[in-house]
């Protein structure tokens, strides 16, 4: 299908460890790249796929659902509003139980391990809250004893004298949230990074004053609206965002190689 002339672009929905490989694929048959999360396994390999797709006049996207959902834009407007005045620091958390074994997120050779699976989300958000200039300030990975993947971590990063605290694993209760605590208060949201398309969600928001309020967020297919976005940036319509894409993978790498 690659040489197929009424395709555009391609979807890699494959294990993280093939993405590479297979994106380069795809570019070299001059096909925009569609990527799921994360879009490689390293910074210089996501440095080198965003450069062959731009050297062959194409784009390379890559798979981050939730900021496309009308409750994280909504937390974006919240906090760039500073209605609850500047933000001293995000809170991210994604984790849920164990997967069966035979999972490739539990697979080293095929890109497994919590970090760029879970780890992800909360990476993402910080960055996209808190923009690109986030520099790791310590991390901790851990394994379960005769495993081949990373099942959890914990990471710190810092921008601007604002703060990025992120955690996320295997094997542990469902966790899925993301806390603002601002100067003037606190904003919530609950379902942060996944949600079923009929879902109803709301942001709660904790002014110092005491008076919380909450606001409904309409149910919405997030993947959908990424798509929608990704068709955008692929005709020439809207902007290809590289800067996003890059500092994910530079702050996943920054985690993936601390010496704690």
């Amino acid at each position: 299908f690659l040489s197929a002339s009424d395709v555009d672009a391609v979807y890699i929905a494959a294990p993280t460890g093939l993405h590479a490989d297979m994106g380069f694929e795809a570019i070299g048959a001059g096909k925009h790249v569609w990527c799921e999360k994360p879009m490689t396994v390293t910074l210089l390999q996501s440095e080198q796929m965003v450069d062959a797709a731009r050297s062959a006049g194409l784009v390379a996207l890559e798979s981050d659902m939730f900021l496309h959902h009308p409750q994280f834009l909504e937390l974006q407007r919240l906090v760039a509003s500073e209605e609850l005045g500047p933000v001293v620091s995000v809170t991210g958390r994604f984790g849920f139980p164990h997967l069966p074994r035979s999972d490739f997120r539990y697979s080293k050779q095929l890109g497994g391990g919590a970090l760029l699976d879970a780890g992800f989300y909360p990476v993402a958000a910080a960055t996209a809250l808190l923009g690109s200039g986030l520099v790791l300030a310590g991390a901790l990975r851990v394994s379960e004893e005769g495993g081949d993947v990373d099942t959890g971590g914990t990471a710190l990063a810092a921008t601007g004298g604002r703060a990025a605290l992120l955690d996320w694993g295997f094997g542990r209760s469902y966790r899925n949230e993301i806390e603002v605590w601002c100067e003037d208060g606190v904003i919530k949201v609950q379902r942060a990074f996944s949600k079923p398309a009929h879902l109803e969600t709301r942001i709660v928001v904790s002014p110092q004053s005491g008076d919380e309020w909450t606001i409904p967020i309409g149910a919405a297919d997030h993947f959908a609206l990424m798509l929608d976005d990704f068709a955008e940036v692929t005709i020439g319509e809207a902007p290809w965002d590289t800067q996003q894409v890059l500092s994910r993978a530079r702050l996943l790498d920054a985690i993936a190689t601390f010496d704690s």
